[in-house]
């Protein structure tokens, strides 16, 4: 596993994993027609204030790492195609990601109900600021 740059061609990729729906179940992200979903990263890609990252497995890409500003805060984000969870990964991701972003405080948020992605931030060393029906979010200092 590796974080690489994000080329053109993972967005579809992307989009393919932000589509399915037992991942969108565990997410608070909402779905996005195509065009919009591209649109969006390509704007992300353009803006120096995001740091954007593939995730590689085996020399493909299985998913995205993020941070980014949100309401003067930075804010930390991932997503793994789903063959893969379970394995490790995430954490690993989430740790690689934090020595690309040494800010801090850095923030997260995940569904109520998404134990798994709680454990990851939980093991990176995140700790939970507050909870409200249906997300909590996370804080790393």
């Amino acid at each position: 596993m590796r974080l690489r740059e994000v080329r053109p061609e993972d967005l579809i990729v992307f989009y393919e994993q932000h589509r399915d729906p037992a991942a969108v179940r565990m997410a608070i992200t909402p779905v996005r027609e195509k065009d919009v979903f591209i649109a969006r990263w390509v704007k992300h890609l353009a803006d120096p204030a995001i740091i954007s990252r593939t995730i590689e497995v085996n020399g493909a890409a299985a998913g995205h790492a993020v941070v980014f500003p949100n309401e003067g805060r930075r804010w930390v984000g991932y997503w793994l195609d789903r063959a893969l969870w379970g394995k490790g990964i995430a954490t690993k991701v989430v740790r690689d990601l934090l020595v690309l972003d040494a800010s801090r405080p850095l923030f997260a948020e995940t569904a109520d109900t998404n134990i798994a992605s709680q454990l990851v931030l939980l093991k990176n060393g995140f700790r939970e600021v507050s909870r409200k029906p249906g997300s909590v979010t996370w804080r790393l200092s």
